[in-house]
């Protein structure tokens, strides 16, 4: 496995060498919120790292022996997700604050990972894109991230968390290949449980 050389306690490894910083042991690096996708024969796992920000592991499927390559998406988050778009590329959305932001497969095989370790994203995705949401309420936070369905049906969205009223809110769009989406209000029924509901039902 590749690891980011800037994370906390981490120095690089590889199949040759396994160096681990001294510090490791007393500043144990915490990865969080794992998601798996199966890709292009690959399998896809997605995690927030001690950077806070988003990071993509890609390996064979069928290859238990190929460790992988661990890349950064550039997403800062603090809640993510992912999914496929129309043209089977890699969706990952991610919230950070008040904000939403997306990054798009652009390229199927990443270069060597060697080239990108010290870059903030890399060639395997785009750049992040700001998504728009309609201004919230003072005190609202984004919650959640959500993708439900795949391909042309995909929806993407975020829970957000009224703290006036104490309600969650939905926020959604279908994801268009043209560019970011504008997400819009979605009539939910105030709780997570119906927002995600209405998120599926927009997606079916």
């Amino acid at each position: 496995m590749l690891l980011a050389p800037h994370a906390p306690g981490i120095e690089a490894c590889d199949n040759d060498s396994s160096l681990i910083h001294e510090e490791a042991s007393a500043h144990p690096v915490r990865w969080n919120g794992t998601l798996v996708l199966q890709a292009d024969g690959r399998e896809e796992s997605f995690a927030i790292g001690p950077d806070g920000c988003v990071w993509n592991l890609s390996r064979a499927s069928q290859n238990q022996q190929d460790p992988g390559q661990l890349l950064p998406t550039g997403l800062k988050a603090t809640s993510f997700a992912a999914s496929l778009d129309a043209q089977d590329r890699l969706v990952v959305l991610a919230a950070h604050g008040q904000q939403l932001c997306a990054a798009v497969q652009v390229q199927r095989i990443s270069d060597s990972p060697a080239q990108h370790w010290r870059t903030t994203h890399c060639s395997k995705f785009s750049s992040p894109v700001r998504l728009g949401i309609p201004l919230l309420p003072t005190g609202s936070s984004i919650v959640r991230v959500l993708c439900e369905g795949e391909g042309e049906q995909l929806h993407v969205g975020v829970l957000v968390h009224c703290l006036s009223s104490g309600t969650i809110m939905l926020f959604a769009a279908r994801w268009l290949d043209s560019g970011p989406v504008q997400l819009k209000e979605v009539e939910a029924g105030g709780n997570w449980r119906d927002a995600l509901v209405a998120l599926q039902r927009l997606a079916a």
